[in-house]
């Protein structure tokens, strides 16, 4: 669907696919590194990038969902 999105010009639903894709990606990982043990064997990847990712998903789902909102309001909008 992502490329069908792409060609439509649906830069919300777009931004959404990746800023869900990259918060599932970083859970992988994050489960990858501690799966049977507490130990921390990736201590850049503790450090850095969970947050780093966290804090832009934080961000940028919301501003995807308002992006399709604005763009649903502007294709049912009655003028």
């Amino acid at each position: 669907p992502l490329p069908w999105h792409i060609q439509a010009g649906n830069s919300g639903t777009c931004a959404y696919m990746i800023w869900t894709a990259l918060s599932c990606l970083n859970s992988f990982v994050t489960r990858l590194v501690w799966k049977d043990h507490a130990r921390n064997i990736a201590p850049v990847w503790c450090d850095i990038v969970p947050s780093k990712i966290i804090i832009g998903v934080s961000v940028g789902i919301p501003a995807s969902v308002l992006c399709i909102s604005r763009r649903l309001y502007t294709l049912t909008a009655v003028r």
